[in-house]
């Protein structure tokens, strides 16, 4: 039996749309005929910024619905169709219908994400939401992919979303219950990222190669075989993943219909034969081994209050948090459930180097009355395979992130430790790889973003620190001046925060790369180091993570702050030279 509909619902044509692209509202209201309602559109984040000089008015009625509809799609007429103005930031969208003769006056919001005009041009960092995952649990008019046995192999993205307005944990399948968190928490860190759906990173096999760290957050179930390949080829090219979510990439979809059906629910790794542990690194119910994943279903009596256990504090991830092994963190804030995911080390696919950094037992997750429950584990972790993959394999990651005022526990504040391996993950893997590449005897260096090598007689000798291609955090740019030689005829390089060299025979090429002034979020020294080239009457110079120096070459200062490897477990048990910072500005010597 059909629930009662909603006295104004909608959805959009699409889930994403770049500034300048089309998108339309298809919309009911209870009404014979046609009727008028408003439109307001919302940008959200650590507050609803409305979009100023969008309200618009729009009619609509009371279309039929099919039959099938959680597969075909309700099929509603566009009542109103909007370009996106260029000045719209990328970012998650909401179109708030309102109704204007109807009493009482009613309300919904229609959910859409607004792209980047240019990918990677405002920062480096990717947030998809998770549509699938979405359109999977939509249970509007009581018919969905849970809730409508025999349940339907196909759903339709032509429909309200049913749980939009919920925000519920123990749903656990909304924007709002997990999504929106994480999002108010990025603005009000003031920490820029690019938006998308699941459904762009099936659709563009290159999107992924203007970032440097895809995140996913909450409940990122449902995957195609073009979302896992490109996300795979990502990390193989050196991309860092950040999965603050749970239950990832479990179910195999196809879409059909220009990406407005989604077919399928098949087991990545029961039924495909290609577990999802071997991208994530852990997985909800491998098969095989005795760790899989845990959850709870349905109305929960009280808020799940088990803490993740450290078992690495010496890692880079726990920097700042003050933790140590065998200490517990985010329980009063929920942080695990409603669905968690293991790591299972006998299972095929598990990367080698998977490092579990806390653990969960949750095994005493035990049936109890409202609800159902599979006891199990939860393993957050991170490997490298040229890219890096942390996962906190967990759904409710974000809660920790923000202050929960809803009963039965109200927490008023942000975990501070959530908050700070948020802040950590963030930080770390979004910096970019900064190659060295040398030329010439004797040699002289240049450092490069990945692949920028600045000619093919140039070899590439390292990484030889991590930083950033966009400015974010509390970065500061770092200038490229080269001078060029006669002999050999590969030029000179030289790095500095200073804007403006003063010194002759110097020329500013801009801003190479980001990096810190001073020691942030776990960054180290890069030295500074000098030696003469007599031919030109000048010095060459070379970048280092190492105080040692070359031989023949001089060791100057320290010249900004960046990070090692992501993969680097020893960091906070190094010790740091005391060498004087180099003040932004060359000597005359030079």
């Amino acid at each position: 039996m059909s629930q009662p509909m909603k006295p104004i619902e909608g959805y959009a044509s699409v889930t994403s749309v770049s500034p300048s692209g089309d998108i339309q509202f298809c919309v009911r209201i209870e009404s014979v005929n046609l009727t008028p309602f408003k439109i307001d559109f919302y940008r959200k984040g650590q507050i609803e910024e409305k979009m100023e000089g969008y309200s618009v008015e729009a009619r609509a009625k009371n279309y039929p619905i099919p039959s099938n509809v959680s597969s075909v799609g309700c099929g509603w007429p566009s009542a109103y169709q909007l370009k996106i103005p260029q000045s719209w930031r990328t970012g998650v969208y909401v179109a708030r219908l309102t109704t204007l003769e109807l009493t009482p006056e009613a309300k919904t919001d229609v959910l859409f994400i607004v792209k980047p005009a240019v990918p990677g041009e405002k920062s480096k960092i990717l947030f998809q939401s998770t549509v699938n995952t979405f359109q999977a649990y939509n249970n509007w008019d009581n018919r969905g992919s849970y809730y409508d046995p025999p349940y339907p192999l196909i759903v339709s993205f032509d429909r309200p979303e049913e749980t939009l307005d919920n925000g519920k944990p123990e749903t656990g399948n909304t924007f709002q219950a997990w999504e929106s968190n994480f999002i108010e928490w990025l603005d009000t860190n003031g920490i820029e990222v690019e938006y998308c759906t699941n459904v762009d990173i099936h659709q563009n096999a290159d999107l992924l190669s203007n970032y440097q760290l895809l995140l996913s957050v909450g409940h990122d179930e449902y995957w195609s075989e073009k979302m896992r390949s490109n996300v795979e080829f990502f990390i193989e090219t050196g991309g860092n993943v950040a999965f603050f979510s749970g239950n990832v990439c479990y179910y195999k979809v196809e879409f059909k219909n220009n990406e407005r059906q989604m077919e399928g629910r098949w087991t990545w790794g029961n039924e495909c034969g290609n577990p999802e542990n071997s991208l994530v690194g852990v997985g909800w119910d491998n098969g095989t081994g005795h760790h899989h994943g845990a959850g709870w279903y349905g109305s929960k009596p009280e808020q799940r209050t088990d803490n993740y256990i450290v078992r690495k504090s010496s890692h880079w991830v726990f920097t700042g948090t003050d933790l140590i092994d065998g200490q517990g963190f985010g329980g009063t804030h929920g942080i695990l459930g409603y669905e968690t995911c293991a790591l299972v080390r006998r299972h095929k696919g598990t990367p080698h180097n998977f490092i579990t950094l806390a653990d969960a037992d949750l095994m005493h997750w035990d049936d109890e009355p409202g609800y159902v429950t599979t006891p199990g584990y939860a393993t957050m972790g991170i490997y490298t395979a040229d890219g890096t993959v942390f996962t906190a394999s967990t759904t409710g990651w974000a809660l920790g992130l923000v202050p929960r005022l809803d009963p039965p526990n109200p927490v008023p504040q942000p975990s501070p430790q959530v908050s700070q391996i948020t802040h950590n993950v963030l930080r770390r893997l979004a910096a970019s790889q900064i190659r060295e590449y040398s030329a010439g005897l004797p040699k002289v260096y240049y450092y490069g973003i990945r692949s920028e090598q600045p000619d093919p007689q140039w070899t590439d000798d390292h990484v030889a620190f991590y930083a950033y291609a966009k400015q974010m955090f509390e970065a500061v740019p770092v200038y490229q001046y080269y001078a060029p030689q006669r002999e050999p005829v590969y030029a000179r390089y030289y790095y500095s925060t200073n804007p403006n060299d003063p010194n002759p025979g110097w020329i500013s090429e801009g801003v190479a790369f980001y990096a810190y002034a001073k020691s942030l979020g776990g960054s180290v020294p890069v030295y500074r180091f000098s030696a003469t080239l007599e031919s030109e009457k000048g010095m060459r110079y070379y970048y280092s993570l190492n105080p040692e120096p070359r031989h023949g070459w001089t060791l100057e200062c320290v010249a900004f702050y960046a990070y090692k490897a992501p993969d680097d477990v020893t960091l906070q048990g190094d010790s740091v030279m005391e060498i004087r910072p180099c003040g932004g500005s060359m000597d005359s010597t030079k």
